[in-house]
């Protein structure tokens, strides 16, 4: 099982449970479906191994 999360001053935003080992679909959708919707204007998303993360990039800053 892999556990994954986002947080802020306001606390949790955005948690998932995946079984198995995450893929890169299953970041990318925990991103859209998850992290963005619950964004405020100003939030800065910060994320490590940023280059490989590039495609992600639209999604976060729409």
């Amino acid at each position: 099982m892999t556990l994954i999360g986002a947080m802020s001053m306001r606390g949790v935003v955005a948690k998932k449970a995946i079984q198995g080992s995450m893929k890169g679909k299953d970041f990318k959708e925990f991103i859209e479906k998850e992290l963005v919707e619950k964004l405020n204007p100003g939030d800065v998303v910060v994320m490590e191994a940023r280059i490989k993360l590039k495609r992600l990039y639209p999604s976060i800053t729409s």
